[in-house]
């Protein structure tokens, strides 16, 4: 008798506002999965996200959880990435693709403790595409595929070519220091530094680039100098060096990076008012501090410059701080 009033009790409750596994996928879970694929084909990784995000909510499934995958681990949120391919391998069921889809996910645990630490990640071998995964629903299209993830894909795809550029102030260095020391009187002690460049990245694991740049110092003068028109000195630097980014911590959209560089190539020392210049080898040392979001990152620099041999009778150097932006293409 109890157990039939029991009975009757539940099936008096109200139906759930949950839809059963037996209606799963509803319509309104196929249409949004069906648009995160397009999205995800398109590019536009933040929409697809939302899109899947919400159709797991509705009706999940080892497709969406995949899906999910892809997109975060092209935004570079590899913890998430990571977090998606472990609730799609723990799925009831076979899946088909397991052995691909665990490598996948090796080398992403291996990528996001890299990151973590700071430090490139270690080598990994190169590892077959996991393949599709099953259909959300049996009417499913196959006419939009979305980018199959590898392990050069990600957000550094999108960082190869990168223009940057900045000025700041350049401190009293050795360069000239009879000059600049101003027994007379020095009218500043600070000049300015510039840098414009272009960079392409050569190594998407590592983050290296290969650049070319102007750079250099504009460098103070003394009252002395002004009677005899020597106003200023400027030492500059035109080469080809390296660049690489050493992520520090990274949030949603905004990452701070630890950028060393080293340029070398032509450089040049100029003096007066009616400046002649002296041609040396210049090598130019730089170590900045970068936050940036989306495409754009603002960079403070200490940098280091020195002139060998050439035109020079002793070699010279000079010491700055570059403030600038940089732009990703």
């Amino acid at each position: 008798m109890r157990l039939a009033l029991l009975l009757l009790l539940v099936a008096a409750l109200p139906v759930s506002a949950v839809p059963a596994v037996s209606d799963c996928p509803t319509g309104a879970a196929r249409k949004s999965y069906l648009a995160a694929r397009k999205l995800i084909a398109a590019g536009d990784l933040l929409a697809a996200v939302e899109r899947l995000v919400a159709t797991r909510g509705e009706c999940p499934a080892p497709a969406v959880d995949f899906r999910l995958a892809q997109a975060y681990e092209r935004l570079g949120r590899l913890s998430l990435a990571l977090d998606s391919l472990d609730k799609y391998l723990a799925a009831p069921g076979q899946v088909d693709n397991r052995v691909a889809v665990e490598a996948w996910a090796g080398e992403l645990r291996a990528r996001a403790e890299a990151e973590r630490q700071g430090v490139p990640p270690p080598p990994l071998p190169t590892r077959a595409p996991p393949g599709p995964p099953p259909s959300y629903f049996p009417e499913e299209t196959v006419e939009v595929k979305a980018p199959v993830p590898g392990p050069r894909q990600g957000p550094a795809e999108a960082e190869r070519w990168r223009l940057f550029a900045g000025g700041g102030l350049a401190v009293n260095g050795a360069l000239q220091p009879g000059r600049l020391a101003g027994r007379d009187g020095s009218v500043g002690q600070l000049g300015g530094s510039y840098q414009l460049g272009l960079a392409y990245r050569v190594a998407l694991r590592a983050r290296l680039d290969l650049a070319v740049m102007i750079a250099g110092q504009v460098l103070p003068w003394t009252q002395a100098d002004a009677p005899l028109q020597r106003d200023v000195a400027f030492a500059t630097v035109i080469g080809l060096g390296l660049r690489a980014d050493l992520p520090l911590a990274s949030g949603e959209r905004t990452r701070l990076l630890l950028t060393p560089s080293t340029t070398a190539g032509l450089g040049s020392l100029s003096r007066g008012f009616d400046p002649s210049y002296e041609n040396a080898l210049g090598l130019r040392f730089g170590l900045a501090l970068t936050v940036e979001r989306s495409l754009i990152g603002v960079f403070i620099e200490p940098e280091c410059f020195v002139l060998l041999a050439g035109d020079l009778r002793t070699p010279e150097w000079t010491v700055g701080v570059t403030a600038g932006v940089r732009v990703r293409l």
